[in-house]
């Protein structure tokens, strides 16, 4: 089985680490954007340690996530040994785990134990930030990563019962023509739970990102232009987004990227937009998203697509 990489693809249906493969072919002499070369993988049934798997990802973790920084690896807690903490880009903790072979449900107890651990030890969190130069007032609940070459069925179905946002990242190691080895990430399941009382307000999605909030504001106004929404009760902050609500059903979700100085919108139309204006996520067969950077971007377009995500959900 081989994996094929080409320029002609349209970026946006891959991860940035597939985004970042594309953009190490050379281009043609005919100009860039209109490459004719491919590269092939070989899918490998071959198994990497754990460690060699941790110091790869480590060194290139935004190849699993937009904006997610490495702090440090191998830190010793009262309960065990982290493999690495990281701080994504709303500077909230994350705990990541690796493994070797199938991930089980005793790989989520064990990182549930460490998330315990830190969540009523947030000091250890800050003072890990510190030394590495990230200055946070208050430190938030930390975020769940589980990177494995594989998922057992039971594990993906009782990710969405527990209370922290966890992500599941499987690899598939390729293998080029010439026997380099390479690890390619695939986000399996980003649980999207959604507390019954928000831990959050709206204001504190943008603290330290005020310049996006008149972007939200005039979004928020244009999206009522579209669809009844009230923003007393269908607009909901959790930890992780801000969510729109049709009676109690998520139709988008907004993401506040300081990094990228821009709004996410995650709308559950993916395979029903064409245009290069919406990407998604490779393995979620439902969420696709659009980045937002200007307020010339939130036009008729953009409004329409979110008004038929509200017409789609359930009333």
């Amino acid at each position: 089985m081989f994996l094929v990489l080409t320029r002609l693809i349209a970026p946006a249906a891959f991860s940035p680490f597939f985004v970042s493969l594309i953009n190490q072919l050379p281009a043609n002499s005919h100009g860039e954007g209109k490459m004719s070369k491919v590269e092939l993988l070989r899918i490998s049934d071959l198994r990497i340690p754990e460690t060699e798997v941790q110091s790869l990802f480590d060194d290139r973790l935004e190849a699993v996530e937009d904006g997610l920084r490495h702090v440090r690896s191998q830190v010793p807690i009262g309960v065990g040994v982290i493999d690495t903490i990281a701080v994504d880009d709303n500077n909230i903790p994350v705990i990541i785990e690796y493994k070797s072979k199938k991930a089980g449900a005793d790989a989520l107890v064990q990182v549930l134990d460490y998330y315990s651990w830190l969540n009523e030890h947030r000091d250890t969190l800050k003072e890990l930030f510190r030394q590495r130069g990230i200055e946070i007032e208050s430190v938030r609940e930390p975020r769940i990563i589980i990177i494995a070459p594989e998922f057992d069925e039971k594990l993906i179905r009782i990710i969405d019962a527990v209370q922290p946002n966890i992500t599941l990242v499987r690899y598939i190691v390729g293998e080029d023509e010439e026997g380099n080895k390479k690890i390619i990430p695939q986000v399996v399941l980003k649980s999207r739970g959604v507390p019954a009382i928000p831990p959050m307000g709206i204001d504190q999605h943008f603290k330290g990102k005020e310049e996006l909030r008149p972007l939200y504001d005039r979004l928020m106004n244009r999206i009522k232009e579209y669809v009844p929404l009230n923003l007393k009760t269908d607009v909901r902050a959790t930890r992780y987004y801000i969510g729109l609500y049709k009676k109690d059903r998520l139709f988008c979700f907004i993401e506040v990227q300081k990094r990228k100085k821009a709004l996410r919108i995650a709308l559950p139309l993916k395979g029903e937009i064409e245009s290069d204006r919406f990407g998604g996520w490779p393995s979620d067969p439902k969420w696709g998203y659009v980045h937002v950077y200007s307020e010339e971007q939130i036009d008729d377009e953009l409004l329409t697509w979110i008004k038929r995500a509200y017409e789609k959900v359930e009333s």
